[in-house]
């Protein structure tokens, strides 16, 4: 939209035609603003679509199934949460729990030995002591809670999950989440783009709203006299 031939119109239209003429031209005037930010929006729209287009792109296949060969093996694996368990891992996994709550407990006196395994654990690299972090979480705290005068223990722990979590994925799908941070980041700029474009319309609007409704009363006065 042409702010400055917008202005020139609504000028032209002051000075130029009557009251009536004038109000006219002012509500196409309106439409003509309703559509330009029906445009805006529509462009704006169709940008976002496309950023996630290409993040969607990126998107893996997560989709863990247990193969016929598997079940035959281990009849009773089943499938929690995307991973695998049949009766050998669900015996490791609790056999590694309890050997690192036991050596938090029994093992550790201050809490930078503490943060030490845990740290440890988040960046194992066993993808097995990196899920003791991940399952266990509430009861590692709990452990450490004797040495956490501070709550910086509990704090520093979950930064500690937070990096484990990352730690476990693939690489598939730590560039998947990349590539929409990538669509966040794009977005974020369109809007600062379009930002001072919309406010420059918005403004104008604002004058034109005002001397539309001013002449709206005037009309509608001069209408009543004459009756």
């Amino acid at each position: 939209m042409d702010l400055n031939q917008m202005r020139n119109r609504m000028t032209k239209a002051e000075k130029e035609l009557m009251p009536e003429a004038r109000l006219k031209q002012f509500q196409q005037m309106q439409r003509e603003i309703k559509q330009a930010f029906q445009s805006i929006e529509d462009e704006k729209q169709a940008k976002i679509k496309e950023f996630d287009s290409k993040a969607e792109f990126f998107k893996p296949d997560n989709k863990i199934t247990i193969t016929d060969k598997e079940k035959e093996m281990s009849p009773e694996m089943v499938l929690v949460n995307q991973r695998k368990f049949d009766s050998k891992n669900v015996a490791v996994m609790d056999y590694l729990t309890k050997t690192v709550l036991s050596r938090l407990a029994s093992e550790v006196e201050t809490a930078e030995d503490f943060l030490g395994i845990v740290s440890e654990l988040a960046h194992h690299e066993s993808e097995n002591m990196r899920y003791v972090l991940i399952d266990s979480f509430h009861e590692i705290v709990k452990v450490g809670q004797g040495l956490d005068r501070y709550n910086v223990i509990k704090s520093e722990v979950k930064e500690a999950l937070k990096q484990a979590k990352q730690n476990v994925k693939t690489k598939e799908q730590l560039r998947y989440e990349q590539a929409l941070d990538e669509a966040e980041q794009e977005k974020s700029k369109l809007s600062v783009r379009y930002l001072p474009i919309e406010k420059n319309i918005q403004e104008f609007a604002n004058v034109l709203n005002g001397k539309t409704l001013w002449l709206q009363d005037q009309i509608q006065g001069d209408q009543k006299q004459t009756i």
